[in-house]
């Protein structure tokens, strides 16, 4: 498991905040004792393993392992609560101390372990969880920056904003995650450092409040603390991470705090919902299927790919049918099936015809990619169906190498793909660097922040510079490329600024927004297709911003609800041969229980949005089946036909209704031959 170090290099003296003077020997018996216990439980059945685990604590609890009783007497912020003490709320109580810090994917990763706690046993059975907020970067020591990382992570216990790390020195602390399980006799009881032992959570507490219940330790009196967070659901959008520009200029955005996926226009109108808004993992319908935290996405016109971030998996949800299906998750057959570590952002190489999709593996440090069919990249080959890691060793560092598993990467939360360069670029969020990947040989190099040594993960500012390692930014998530002008366009996330790259001459310098661009830890950006506009997900502003590369002023998005369940989006890239006319063949088909309704109107119309192409008829009657032809005026460039359908069904008990289909098909020309004609399906269903 990869864990921060605070000091950056090596573990300081491994002694408590303790009450009574104690020497390191004594501090190292307890984590010995800890660790020989450990190491034993998994050959033992579990009534062996309590025994072992009571034992431990009777012998822990004669030694002089106590803990300050004025440890949070200091004046310290706290969310989520009044200021608790050892002396009065939390006297009698078993505390468990989650040491974090928000930006860490390790600290979010033993969330949902915490929270099984919290939810097993209350204040009343005798354990309260308290997290210790000891800032990594600047702008986490902020207390509204750490009720927004609670809110978005759903954090309902406690926190102490320990700003200035005097408690994390108190007790001698050393890298995130850490967790400390207090007696109610308020002495050390455990250690548990980074996410490894998580699973062992529940077994070491359980057994503890077990323990201390039969020794009559525990007091069961509660107290009502004042959550000072909640899901804000006046927010259309909340905490959106991540944004997609599509080619027919249609937004693809992650609305991560409602758990769903959402599709405007650039006008802000509604176009689809994907998911219900509750957390989980269910494959189906747009209204019905769930996700949990998604971030990144990425659309081919056909699907949109989504990385389901606390699902650990990677969805896609067709634009034809309108089903999200999981291509690859977290378990099965471990022999057999890879596992996916908190996919933070997803992008398909190549753009047009993606024979594979890149993942960014914030929770295992790595670049993995998902394959559509056989395919080589680098040195490596990819069967289909497989989604294997192509760069990073694991080891949370800033290490570039020419060899890709040698490379290390430290939380990379966003991607980008230049073509022309044959390069995949990293926003690298705990380096603060944004990298480079040769899509040739795999070689990973840095483009701009962070530091020659490669395990200073503490290399960060807001400092813009023509020199590459003079560069300093503050865990920026997002990246994109403009083809246009050739450059980098990045979220400097917790600088609160958008920056521009020359990958090139490895410079960075912030985007000169005409107005005051006001942003709040801005988690996704892209680029629109022409090259003119940037979307930017300012995420704990819950909103959309677009920022205007040629005049530099900026608007936010207004979100339109329609009614557009009568109405179905449906988005197509086509390709025909030069010269040859585009065959359209319209398919009606019929969902069980329902059938077309043999004397109503069905209707098809035609716009055009130039002259590339001559079609003379722009309506008529629709029959199943029937195929139109474009013949082509011009030979160059892409264009879109819109293609609006008007059908009626009857359901099993004779009651009608009436659907439209909105197919919009971006059409590129070109030399090779291609399959004719082009269908389009429709899926008429009540």
């Amino acid at each position: 498991t990869s864990i921060h170090s605070l000091m950056g290099n090596g573990i300081l003296s491994f002694s408590y905040y303790l009450e009574s003077e104690m020497n390191i020997e004594d501090v190292s018996l307890l984590q010995e004792k800890f660790s020989d216990l450990h190491d034993i439980i998994g050959s033992q059945n579990n009534e062996d393993v309590i025994n072992l685990i009571e034992n431990y604590l009777s012998d822990i609890s004669r030694l002089n392992f106590q803990i300050g009783l004025d440890a949070f007497d200091d004046g310290y912020e706290w969310i989520n609560s009044f200021p608790l003490s050892f002396k009065r709320e939390l006297k009698g109580k078993v505390v468990v101390l989650d040491f974090f810090t928000y930006c860490c994917i390790n600290c979010v990763h033993i969330l949902p372990y915490l929270k099984a706690l919290e939810k097993k046993y209350s204040f009343t059975d005798g354990l309260q969880v308290i997290g210790v907020h000891s800032a990594k970067f600047s702008n986490e020591k902020l207390g509204a920056n750490i009720s927004a990382a609670a809110e978005k992570n759903d954090i309902k216990h406690p926190i102490i904003n320990d700003s200035e790390a005097q408690l994390w020195s108190k007790f001698s602390i050393f890298c995130w995650p850490t967790v400390l399980v207090i007696g109610p006799n308020n002495k050390l009881l455990f250690c548990f450092v980074g996410e490894s032992l998580k699973e062992y959570y529940d077994l070491y507490v359980s057994t503890t409040i077990s323990y201390f219940e039969k020794n009559d330790l525990l007091l069961h009196n509660n107290i009502e603390l004042p959550l000072t967070i909640g899901s804000n659901s006046s927010h259309f959008l909340f905490y959106p991470g991540k944004v997609n520009c599509m080619v027919c200029n249609m937004l693809i955005v992650s609305d991560s705090g409602h758990h769903r996926i959402v599709m405007l226009s650039i006008s802000g109108k509604l176009k689809h919902v994907i998911g219900c808004g509750s957390k989980g993992l269910q494959d189906g319908d747009f209204e019905n299927c769930q996700f949990n935290n998604p971030q990144g996405v990425w659309s081919d016109n056909h699907n949109i790919y989504v990385a389901d971030t606390g699902n650990h998996a990677l969805r896609c949800a067709s634009l034809e049918t309108m089903l999200v299906t999981t291509l690859f998750q977290f378990g099965g057959n471990k022999s057999e099936t890879p596992l996916l570590f908190s996919p933070w952002d997803v992008i398909g190489y190549p753009l047009r015809d993606p024979k594979c999709l890149f993942i960014a593996m914030a929770g295992c440090h790595q670049i993995w990619a998902y394959a559509f069919k056989d395919l080589e990249i680098g040195k490596l080959s990819i069967s289909a169906k497989a989604c294997i890691s192509i760069v990073g060793s694991g080891k949370e560092e800033n290490r570039n190498n020419r060899y890709p598993h040698l490379a290390g990467f430290a939380q990379p939360s966003g991607l980008a793909v230049s073509e022309p360069m044959q390069s995949l670029f990293v926003a690298d969020s705990e380096s603060s660097t944004i990298r480079c990947i040769s899509l040739v040989d795999l070689k990973v190099s840095g483009v701009v922040g962070g530091d020659n040594d490669p395990k200073n993960l503490f290399a960060y500012g807001d400092v813009d510079s023509d020199v590459s390692l003079q560069v300093k930014l503050q865990h920026p998530m997002d990246v994109s490329f403009n083809v246009n002008d050739g450059n980098l366009y990045i979220v400097d996330t917790y600088n609160n600024k958008v920056k521009m790259v020359n990958p090139i001459r490895k410079s960075c310098h912030t985007f000169p927004a005409q107005q005051a661009l006001t942003l709040n830890e801005p988690s996704g950006l892209a680029v629109s297709p022409d090259g003119s506009t940037l979307w930017i997900c300012d995420t704990n502003n819950h909103e959309i911003k677009s920022l205007n590369l040629k005049d530099s002023s900026f608007s936010i998005l207004k979100v339109v609800v329609e009614d557009n369940k009568k109405c179905q989006y449906i988005l197509k890239a086509a390709q025909v041969e030069r010269g040859k006319p585009l065959l359209v063949k319209i398919n009606v088909i019929l969902k069980e229980g329902v059938q077309l309704s043999s004397n109503a109107p069905h209707k098809w119309v035609v716009s055009l949005d130039d002259s590339k192409w001559d079609f003379q008829e722009k309506k008529g009657n629709l029959v199943p089946g029937m195929i139109l032809q474009f013949c082509p005026k011009s030979q160059e460039g892409s264009s879109i036909i819109r293609l609006y359908l008007t059908l009626y069904g009857c359901d099993v008990k004779g009651l009608c209704f009436m659907k439209d289909f909105h197919h919009q098909i971006q059409v590129y020309p070109t030399d090779e031959p291609v399959e004719s004609p082009l269908t389009i399906n429709n899926y008429l269903t009540l």
